[in-house]
Formats: C-alpha cells, sequence, structure tokens
C-alpha cells in the first residue's frame, strides 16, 4: 500500500509543478492580451501585481515620466502594441520576446506564485528603479 501511494506521489508531482509553470506563462499573457487593446500599462499591471510591485508601482504612478521613460509592458515610448509575442519561462521568470520598430525587445517578469495564483513581482526591474524615485 506504501508503495502504491509512493507512486501515486510521484505521478502527480510533474503535473503540479506543470500546472505552476502555466500559471506564470499564463498571467504574462494575459498582460499583453489586455495591452494590446489598453494603452494604460500601469492600470494592467497593477491588476496582477504583488503588494510589493504595487507599491513601486504607486511610486511611478505620482512621479510620472520623471520616473518612467518608456511603457513597462513593451520596453517603449511609442510602443507598437499589435507586435507577435512569444513567451519562454524560466524558474520564476517569463520573458516576452517581440519587435518594436524591426527590432528584437525582451520584457522580463518575476513572479510569485502561491498554487497556481501567479502574480508579477516585477518587470525588467523597475520595481528597484520606481521604489527610488522619491
Amino acid at each position: 500500500m506504501k508503495k502504491y501511494f509512493a507512486l501515486v506521489a510521484m505521478m502527480t508531482t510533474p503535473f503540479v509543478v506543470f500546472a505552476a509553470s502555466d500559471a506564470q506563462t499564463a498571467v504574462v499573457e494575459k498582460i499583453y492580451q489586455q495591452a494590446s487593446v489598453n494603452s494604460d500599462s500601469l492600470a494592467i499591471l497593477k491588476k496582477h501585481a504583488d503588494a510589493s510591485f504595487l507599491k513601486a508601482i504607486a511610486v511611478a504612478e505620482r512621479k510620472g515620466a520623471e520616473c518612467m521613460d518608456s511603457d513597462p509592458i513593451w520596453g517603449n515610448q511609442d510602443p507598437q502594441t499589435n507586435a507577435k509575442v512569444s513567451f519562454t519561462r524560466s524558474g520564476n521568470q517569463v520573458t516576452a520576446r517581440f519587435k518594436q520598430y524591426d527590432q528584437m525587445t525582451q520584457v522580463r517578469y518575476a513572479l510569485t506564485c502561491n498554487g497556481n495564483q501567479c502574480a508579477v513581482s516585477d518587470v525588467n526591474k523597475y520595481k528597484s528603479q520606481w521604489s527610488k524615485c522619491r
């Protein structure tokens, strides 16, 4: 009986890990789906941010252009929101890749997950930059 339970546990463990990675990528995919029809990147990020990243976003919103030099989702001041985006995951990071004005662009998302519920904890290390913008 113990062997049976051990076998079942081993068989279900990869599924849980796989489901968590799907959840991470799904959050970032959803961000780009929303960003393709809504130009308010900070509002989109707030919907998917964890508490610490929300604090950094609040500082960026207060300081505006003084704190932000480009759209955090698209990595560009005048983003082409119809770009085809591809996603790769490594650990707790998802990288979005796409072209902006014929230049390949990468935006890295750090995520924290609790089960299948994932939230963005940083985008291209903006959290540190925005938190210092006082």
